[in-house]
């Protein structure tokens, strides 16, 4: 990954702009299947439906029961034996659909009810969207609504 790195986005370990693509040594023995790059964090799906997200931590976008940045590319351990099928990063929040029994989860800013749990709270951790219960959710994109964008 290359471009601005201030937050640790770029997943090199590190917080310096990089002006040339580079392969993030960390995720080298994975098969990356989609990126979603957000406007400071960024995840990424393995082809065994593993979620990683680096970068600024902010209001739980990372989804790593925290608000610290990482610099490295790091399992969302919460959905760890899940298969997800597909992330979309937010400008301050994320959200991912699983592939089995596809469910939606979100997890960041709760700004404006953007993470769909009808109230305006932070998440810090995945969460499951109980208003798609019941509802066809496709797995192969998945699009925010009010303020963000995949």
């Amino acid at each position: 990954m290359w471009g601005y790195g201030k937050d640790g986005q770029l997943g090199h370990g590190e917080t310096k702009d990089v002006h040339m693509p580079r392969a993030l040594r960390s995720l080298q023995s994975k098969v990356i299947r989609s990126v979603s790059c957000g406007e400071h964090h960024v995840g990424a799906v393995s082809e065994g439906g593993a979620l990683f997200t680096w970068g600024r931590g902010q209001n739980g976008r990372l989804g790593h029961g925290s608000t610290d940045n990482e610099l490295l590319p790091k399992a969302v351990e919460l959905l760890s034996g899940h298969a997800v099928a597909s992330v979309a990063c937010g400008e301050f929040h994320t959200a991912c659909v699983l592939q089995s029994a596809p469910h939606v989860y979100t997890w960041g800013l709760g700004l404006s009810g953007r993470l769909g749990h009808g109230d305006e709270a932070d998440r810090y951790s995945p969460t499951f969207v109980e208003a798609f219960t019941g509802m066809q959710v496709g797995t192969e994109r998945l699009f925010f609504w009010l303020f963000g964008s995949a």
